[in-house]
């Protein structure tokens, strides 16, 4: 079934934003079926504010995703509270926000998905739809892919590979039913090296990122105080990711994501070729039985 907020004062979300580094809002509010993911700029008044979460609206994915509509009225770094609502299984809302781009919280999606599970889920007695894989499609560039292949359930497997750094290489596989987005994914963090901070910085980006909201790698281990919260952080994080891009689809998947060096750029790319490729998909109601293993079905507050 789709869901959507339980709470109808919504659920409000404020800390710095990643990039811009300037304090910021987001308050998840429910919407009917059918409505999707909808973000409503409440700062902008001349023109359209409204931006449907959408492939369709990508604009870019430079260091995050951001989404515009036809007044170019843009949201970006959204894939971490896409990934949280796709993990708790909301699939209609209205989420409004001060600015362009949303609050990084601390670097993951566990503040999102807590507070979403806090609140509570509103079952709206119509079912969900699933985006089904038919056929093998993948993209590749610079000796990194993306694929997307038919499977009974919906699973992930990422791979990352930085031998010359602390995280070295990564690989993990999930399925991604049941809440289990959220146990072992949600609370992995953003992270990146020394030199790449320098390098965002000259290009006014990572503004508002601290060593408590990414996890600093180096050659000879991490900077960030506590380390990593789990061993597979990074490789967690970039599936993390996947997970909120994927979610632009408007869908739950039922196939196979794998992510080999991927990141934003190569699954938007490879969700579009998808669309592209005839005969490789197909839109229809989730059944009983699948309805079961969902992303967020039988999951609580209490399970995370």
């Amino acid at each position: 079934m789709q869901y959507t907020i339980s709470s109808e004062k919504g659920i409000f979300f404020t800390s710095a934003a990643l990039h811009a580094g300037v304090i910021t809002w987001a308050r998840v509010l429910p919407a009917p079926p059918g409505t999707g993911i909808v973000f409503r700029r409440v700062d902008i008044h001349d023109r359209s504010n409204l931006i449907p979460a959408r492939l369709d609206r990508v604009v870019a994915t430079d260091s995050c995703t951001r989404i515009a509509n036809d007044d170019g009225v843009s949201v970006s770094t959204i894939e971490h509270l896409m990934a949280a609502l796709y993990s708790c299984g909301i699939h209609n809302s209205i989420i409004e926000l001060n600015g362009p781009e949303l609050p990084n919280m601390d670097g993951s999606a566990r503040n999102f998905v807590n507070g979403i599970l806090g609140a509570g889920k509103a079952e709206q007695g119509v079912p969900a739809n699933l985006l089904k894989i038919l056929k093998p499609v993948s993209i590749h560039y610079d000796g990194a892919f993306a694929e997307l292949t038919p499977s009974d359930t919906p699973e992930m497997e990422f791979t990352i590979i930085f031998p010359e750094l602390a995280s070295g290489e990564q690989y993990k596989k999930l399925e991604l039913k049941n809440g289990s987005i959220a146990k072992e994914l949600s609370d992995c963090r953003t992270f990146c090296t020394i030199h790449q901070i320098f390098g965002l910085w000259e290009q006014k980006k990572a503004l508002g990122g601290t060593v408590d909201t990414a996890v600093i790698l180096t050659p000879n281990g991490v900077l960030t105080p506590g380390g990593f919260r789990k061993p597979d952080e990074c490789v967690g994080h970039k599936m993390l990711d996947a997970v909120g891009d994927l979610a632009l689809s408007g869908c739950v998947i039922s196939g196979k994501f794998v992510g080999y060096k991927s990141g934003h750029s190569l699954t938007i790319k490879l969700l579009r070729k998808l669309f592209e490729t005839e005969g490789a998909w197909e839109i229809a109601p989730a059944d009983r039985e699948l309805a079961t293993e969902l992303p967020g079905e039988g999951i609580s507050f209490k399970s995370v």
